[in-house]
């Protein structure tokens, strides 16, 4: 499948899937008054057409019309008359501005119902399912896919579910629950950060794609080495430093 090779070192599906994004002004917003916003101004599993045009207001986000892409993003959000607050909530944890450590605890307290302050492997592949929603339908649907886009999405599809089990087996280490320190240091530590952002996402299950007719070929995961390289990508996600 030959959307899925790397072209002159980086990946072209990924370019075009990133580039719209930008146009829903979530970069410029602190992950962590979005999250308070949301919630301030919601509850339970839905927001209603008011309340997300208030929370767009109070975080100075572009209307639900303003432009296409917004248009096409809220869109995939909504059911009725109303929108699904926990893709919102992951969204804004994902694309808006802010330190890794304060992404991640937004993203376990969104999953720690109960605040036990622990996450078990439930709670954890319901994140997963949430969070490979949005990576690859919620957030590609903003923009109209070229085949190879397409084409590379459906294979992420395939190898999702073993990405799945490989992540839950580095988070869940002898154990069936993990505490929100233990949460955040996996993230730093390991191939894990992808969590953080749908692009780092879809990379990290690509890395999990094997060509069904040349079984010798298989993407290279993203490799972790400190380099000069690699000093942006914190800039790049989002995940500003302290």
């Amino acid at each position: 499948m030959g959307c899925m090779q790397e072209r002159s070192g980086r990946n072209d599906e990924e370019a075009e899937l990133n580039y719209p994004l930008r146009e829903l002004g979530f970069q410029f917003i602190p992950c962590i008054e979005a999250d308070l916003v949301i919630r301030k101004f919601s509850s339970g599993d839905f927001i209603s057409s008011a309340q997300l045009q208030q929370i767009l207001t109070r975080l100075n986000l572009q209307a639900v019309e303003s432009n296409e892409v917004c248009h096409s993003f809220y869109a995939q959000l909504s059911e009725g008359i109303q929108y699904r607050r926990e893709l919102l909530l992951l969204a804004c944890v994902q694309l808006c501005k802010g330190d890794w450590a304060v992404k991640a605890t937004l993203l376990f307290e969104a999953y720690d119902k109960d605040t036990s302050r622990y996450l078990n492997r439930e709670e954890f592949r319901v994140m997963w399912k949430s969070l490979q929603t949005l990576a690859l339908e919620v957030l590609p649907a903003v923009l109209i896919p070229s085949e190879s886009v397409g084409e590379y999405l459906r294979a992420l599809h395939v190898c999702s579910p073993q990405a799945l089990l490989a992540a839950e087996a580095e988070l869940f280490v002898r154990t069936d629950n993990v505490s929100l320190q233990i949460f955040r240091n996996r993230l730093m530590i390991g191939k894990l950060k992808a969590l953080l952002h749908p692009r780092l996402l879809r990379t990290y299950i690509r890395g999990f794609y094997k060509e069904p007719s040349r079984h010798t070929e298989q993407l290279t995961p993203i490799r972790r080495h400190k380099t000069k390289k690699e000093v942006d990508i914190d800039e790049r996600f989002g995940f500003t430093k302290q």
